[in-house]
């Protein structure tokens, strides 16, 4: 048995030696592997890599890459890189050894949008002569895409493949097996001299002197538990001699595979900085087109560059009020995002709620707006906005994927709570803002006018299903309702609308009609009723059938 072990040992050794001292040799002292280069992209193609490829965390990889009129490398998101090239033709690098590389061709006629003109790299590079873009794999999310500058292939590409430590750490494993070999070598060479003496003084035939039997007795054997005994003190000074080698060769931790499908598959929609870079872009595009409201007042503005859904139709009818009425634009306003509550999604269309301090106030009260983005490349759009307390906003908490159907529901039914309180005052199940006990107060005045016989409200949803957003105690959701008002006129009375007022309301014999689009943010509490945390009612053209039904 003990020779076994120690043959083992030799064994381990040699293995240690020999394939310590070829990993140190082949990825020499700095620590890299290099790819042999491939030429991809004979017509100028774009190059994308795999999802998952050299997705192991630990990783330090350099992209190398040049085509004959210059090279632009990107880094980006598997969700921003699929929606970038969609159905457009490009080749994808599936696979990559230092001797070979696999990919795949992907056919399409959609238009083909140069990376360069994208804005939503993690990391970028361009020129004429080679190009090095190095990466430190903590992401496996992460994928590359190449694509040579003017659309005249192919492109050369090879990959440099840096683990920080493992030429020391080869080393320390040569050396350990070199010891451990020096060891067992030794061990059976003791194994092998007891051997030959023992054979050598083998008790004597009868007859033989007594004083030759006496000296090979006293050259007895050691009992066996002091054997095993020392043979398990060798082995552990085996051990710790190698413990020591391999820490006094500096390795580190080695690269293990990025086990994360969810950041591979899946992307934050929006983060706190990237909101800054929203509103930044935003608010110069909205107040682009204040500013040609201003200017020309007789134009229809371009209200579509930054807004759909409630957002468009308040600001519609708001362009058609100013007409009217002669008057100057809002001020033009920059914002501050406090908070974003965004989902996690695996595609386009992306969309988030921020909210958002404006600049000048003193932030009692922020701006809570949902955006949507239908592309990589397109702009972000406002759908729908509303002002809150700043206290009263929850927690983002962790994003999550987009809410169960019971959670969208539960909201359905909520936002369907809120209409009918609007229309007649009663409901329950549903905690109502400031802002909305003071417009059914409005009312509430309107209906003891001496002018009037009564006063009837009906309300709405507006536009599609909301989107619903996870929060640290619960989910959020910015829900619209339509609500239209009739005035009906006494018969005594002849009723009607001021000037201003004619082109924009509605006049049907002695009724007189008007509409608000009110938008609140829904709050669904893990424990506790729904309660609206703040809302926001502004008129809307009643002449027409509401923008984005």
């Amino acid at each position: 048995m003990r020779r076994l072990l120690t043959s083992l040992v030799v064994l381990v050794g040699l293995l240690g030696l020999l394939g310590g001292a070829a990993v140190a040799a082949y990825v020499g002292s700095d620590d890299t592997v290099v790819s042999t280069p491939a030429t991809l992209g004979d017509e100028g193609q774009p190059v994308v890599t795999a999802p998952g490829l050299l997705g192991w965390d630990g990783l330090r990889i350099t992209l190398r890459a040049e085509a004959p009129d210059g090279v632009f490398i990107g880094t980006a998101h598997p969700v921003d890189i699929e929606d970038f090239v969609g159905d457009t033709q490009h080749v994808v690098l599936e696979s990559v050894t230092p001797g070979s590389t696999t990919t795949r061709e992907v056919d399409g006629d959609g238009e083909q949008v140069h990376p360069e003109q994208a804005g939503f790299w993690e990391l970028r590079q361009r020129g004429r002569d080679r190009q090095e873009l190095a990466l430190d794999r903590h992401d496996a999310g992460l994928q590359w895409v190449i694509a040579p500058l003017g659309g005249v292939g192919p492109t050369t590409i090879s990959f440099a493949v840096t683990v920080a430590g493992v030429w020391r750490a080869a080393l320390a494993v040569a050396a350990v097996g070199a010891l451990l070999l020096v060891l067992g070598v030794e061990l059976l060479l003791r194994l092998g001299r007891r051997r030959v003496a023992g054979r050598r003084h083998a008790p004597s035939p009868p007859g033989a002197a007594s004083a030759p039997k006496r000296r090979a007795e006293g050259r007895r054997k050691a009992p066996r538990g002091r054997r095993q005994a020392g043979t398990r003190r060798t082995a552990a000074r085996a051990a710790t001699a190698a413990v020591v080698v391999v820490a006094l060769a500096g390795c580190e931790a080695l690269p293990v595979r990025h086990q994360s499908e969810l950041t591979a598959s899946t992307k934050i929609a929006l983060t706190l900085e990237q909101a800054t870079d929203l509103y930044a872009s935003w608010d110069r595009r909205h107040n682009a087109v204040l500013r040609a409201l201003a200017r020309h007042p007789r134009r229809t503005p371009d209200w579509e560059q930054v807004e759909r859904g409630a957002a468009l139709a308040a600001d519609a009818f708001g362009a058609d009020y100013l007409r009217a009425t002669s008057r100057r634009p809002p001020q033009q306003v920059t914002h501050t995002p406090v908070a974003v509550y965004a989902p996690r999604l695996d595609s386009y269309p992306m969309w988030a709620v921020v909210a958002a301090r404006p600049d000048g106030t003193d932030g009692r009260q922020v701006v809570v707006q949902q955006f949507r983005r239908y592309s990589v490349t397109a702009p972000w759009l406002l759908e729908a906005s509303t002002l809150v307390p700043a206290r009263s906003l929850p927690d983002p908490g962790k994003a999550a994927r987009p809410a169960e159907r019971e959670v969208r529901a539960a909201v359905l039914s909520a936002r369907e709570t809120w209409a009918a309180w609007l229309a007649d005052g009663r409901g329950s199940g549903l905690d109502v803002d400031a802002a909305s006990t003071e417009w059914r107060g409005h009312l509430t005045e309107l209906s003891e006018s001496p002018v009037l016989s009564s006063v009837e409200a009906a309300a709405e949803a507006f536009g599609p299903d909301p989107e619903v957003v996870a929060t640290a105690d619960g989910h959020l959701a910015l829900v619209s309702v339509r609500v239209e008002t009739s005035l009906h006129g006494k018969k005594a009375f002849r009723v009607g609308w001021s000037p201003q007022w004619r082109a924009l309301r509605v006049v049907d014999g002695s009724t007189l009609r008007y509409a608000h689009l009110a938008t609140g943010l829904l709050h669904l509490p893990e424990q506790g009723r729904p309660r609206l945390l703040g809302a926001t009612f502004r008129e809307v053209s009643a002449q027409r059938p509401p923008a984005g039904r």
